[in-house]
């Protein structure tokens, strides 16, 4: 039997589990045998009031289904299945049988259920104190000192959902100083994807400053359904706006967006937008950005070219998978080796360092004599070492005995030093 034959029967035999225990834990939740108390919240089982087991109805009724199924009488939508409880089916939670858990989870090394959950843990939100520590924890962001502030961004960060409005606002206001606007930007971070939604009506707003916070909290959280809104804001006509937007992008590394963030390199009338542009690139380490970025060694000023020369360096885990990728790792090993000649010395240092790190062989006989000079020697030799192979190894060792000076020799002997170290 194929492996695939069996994770489907496996998933069958668990589907057919999970569902004689729901239909024993609904008989004997309507009706309890004589001198058993009914099931209470946090029982494992939720009650008649609907609760979701966790004493928190604001969870009830949403799960999220980690397997095939459409979970116990709910509806998939993506990796969310909501279900509604009611007499004839209640949601049950099976965290061990059918991967159906609640939705709200913390990794907690400490709490002894970890290691039998795989790191998670049922978390209930938190609960503000009182109607008012809203607004406290909203000054403390203004506190004079800094311990202050940073106890007031953790909590808020713990409130989660219910600080996400209110810090939104305050980056939002127009008459606070912007070193708070900034803070209650900083908290949004640590709040994280529930944040999401209102931080996107921010990147609408009127004022450049809240649209460029706003794009860069959006990158920062990661959460993918942000990605078309910042495509859009690539069009701002505020370079502040469209810089963070693309930065944002990069660190969303979706492929969707790596046409749009090319055509930031090539044509925005802002080089620093188009600089960001070319590093956003290479942080979305995928196959779409390689040939925009050979492109850019290609570019002016000089920045833009010493940015692509860097950003392809740290493509080699892409450029090291499949055939694919192989293709992509010649080209551009060949389009570093080409600009080892390029005019200035910051591209030609960022072009050598790119070869080291993608560990091109073919560059050992070209990287050689860079060792001669000052500026280009140490990061030639290191990249020799780098590549580690024996023509490499050979290579350090002629010039550690044959180098033009004592720093060339020396700086040989410790690459080789380096080499056997890695071994």
């Amino acid at each position: 039997m194929t492996p695939r034959r069996w994770r489907q029967v496996a998933a069958a035999a668990l589907l057919v589990a999970g569902i004689a225990l729901a239909a024993s834990g609904a008989t004997s939740t309507d009706n309890p045998p004589a001198g058993s108390s009914p099931a209470t919240p946090g029982s494992g089982t939720p009650s008649q009031a609907g609760s979701s087991g966790l004493g928190d109805t604001s969870l009830q009724g949403s799960y999220i289904d980690f397997g095939t199924s459409t979970g116990l009488g709910g509806t998939t939508s993506g990796r969310t299945t909501t279900t509604s409880p009611s007499k004839s089916s209640t949601p049950v939670n099976l965290p061990g049988v059918l991967g159906v858990v609640p939705t709200r989870f913390a990794r907690d090394a400490k709490d002894p259920r970890s290691a039998a959950s795989g790191g998670l843990v049922a978390k209930t939100p938190a609960a503000l104190s009182d109607p008012g520590e809203i607004k406290r924890l909203l000054e403390g962001l203004d506190a004079p000192d800094e311990p202050k502030r940073k106890s007031a961004r953790e909590r808020l960060a713990e409130l989660g959902e219910a600080a996400a409005g209110p810090l939104v606002d305050i980056l939002r206001d127009a008459t606070r100083p912007k070193p708070e606007r900034s803070a209650a930007a900083e908290a949004l971070l640590a709040v994280g994807r529930p944040a999401t939604a209102p931080v996107l009506r921010a990147l609408a707003d009127e004022d450049p400053f809240v649209r460029a916070m706003a794009a860069e909290v959006l990158g920062a959280v990661g959460d993918r359904t942000s990605v078309r809104p910042l495509m859009k804001a690539l069009a701002d006509k505020e370079a502040a706006v469209r810089d963070k937007a693309t930065w944002a992008l990069g660190l969303l590394s979706d492929p969707d967006a790596a046409a749009a963030v090319a055509e930031m390199m090539r044509g925005d009338p802002s080089l620093e937008v188009r600089v960001t542009a070319t590093t956003a690139l290479g942080r979305m380490g995928c196959r779409a950005s390689v040939e925009p970025l050979i492109e850019g060694l290609q570019g002016e000023p000089a920045r833009l070219r010493e940015a692509a020369a860097r950003a392809l360096g740290g493509m080699g885990k892409m450029l090291a998978s499949g055939v694919r990728g192989q293709i992509c790792c010649t080209k551009t090993g060949e389009a570093l080796m080409a600009a080892l000649n390029d005019k200035e010395t910051a591209v030609r240092v960022a072009a050598i360092d790119a070869l080291g790190a993608l560990k091109e062989a073919r560059a050992v006989d070209l990287l050689a004599p860079l060792a001669a000079d000052p500026q280009t020697g140490p990061p030639a030799i290191r990249a020799i070492s780098l590549v580690g192979t024996n023509h490499a190894r050979r290579a350090l060792e002629k010039l550690a005995k044959a180098g033009p000076d004592d720093a060339v020799r020396a700086a040989a002997r410790e690459a080789l030093g380096q080499m056997r170290d890695r071994s």
